[in-house]
């Protein structure tokens, strides 16, 4: 009975916070978690894209994208070891749905513009995880333009 009323009081704590506009800032291990799973996301994305048949142009960038994307990933999991001495991964679940390279060269761009921008809400980091979540912000940033470049030229 404890343990329900603790539940409730914490799903109560965060409806009243986004009523009155009080949320408390994000736990940075909270934080990370989500974009590590993020990344994960990304990675798998890519990786499903580049499986597609696709002009040598396109996999190029692609490639190049993937691996900036595993490099985020590996600096991500190192500030979780570091904070936590872990490195569990969230489980990932394959999804991968056959899709129209356009359409998902659409979505890759609006999930790098979303993770560029999560990536700037750092207010509950610690300086050394703010400073490397501007850099990864970035990048993103650079991702999505590269994606809307590829984007144009197959228009």
């Amino acid at each position: 009975m404890i343990g329900k009323g603790v539940e409730y009081m914490d799903d109560f704590a965060s409806v009243w916070g986004r009523v009155t506009g009080t949320q408390q800032p994000e736990h940075e291990t909270m934080v990370l978690q989500r974009w590590i799973r993020d990344k994960m996301d990304s990675i798998h994305a890519y990786t499903g894209i580049m499986q597609a048949p696709l002009p040598p142009n396109v996999r190029d960038t692609l490639k190049r994208i993937l691996r900036e994307e595993q490099r985020q990933l590996k600096r991500l999991r190192t500030m979780q070891y570091l904070r936590l001495a872990a490195d569990d991964l969230p489980e990932w679940k394959e999804e991968q749905q056959k899709k129209p390279l356009m359409q998902c060269l659409r979505e890759r761009y609006n999930a790098e513009i979303a993770q560029g921008e999560s990536f700037r809400r750092n207010s509950a980091c610690r300086q050394d995880l703010a400073a490397i979540s501007l850099r990864l912000a970035e990048e993103e940033d650079s991702h999505a333009a590269i994606l809307r470049r590829l984007i144009e030229s197959l228009l």
